[in-house]
């Protein structure tokens, strides 16, 4: 139980730096409050394998979900890059004549 704690207390000291860092300080609170929402549905996942399990008498069918759910977000995090600050050339673009 007191690692899960700890990961907990990390999370909470290092998410809003991160979020700040990704998406400026000028909406940070908004930001953080969707990052909560995510960790906020995510409380509700036990709630809904157990059903399963109820309803069909197998976990199967909640580790699938899982699974889909899982790889969703790896496809959301391969394409959702950090915004590009004002002033800051992207790192793809090809050097012009005047360059």
């Amino acid at each position: 139980m007191g690692i899960a704690y700890w990961q907990y207390g990390g999370t909470l000291s290092l998410m809003p730096a991160i979020t700040a860092d990704c998406f400026g300080p000028k909406n940070l609170g908004f930001n953080y409050g969707m990052v909560f929402v995510g960790g906020g549905i995510s409380f509700l996942m036990p709630e809904i394998g157990a059903f399963i399990k109820d309803a069909t008498g197998s976990l199967d069918y909640a580790f699938c979900i899982s699974g889909t759910v899982l790889v969703m977000a790896v496809a959301a995090c391969v394409v959702i890059r950090e915004p590009v600050k004002p002033g800051k050339k992207l790192a793809s673009t090809v050097p012009g004549p005047e360059q």
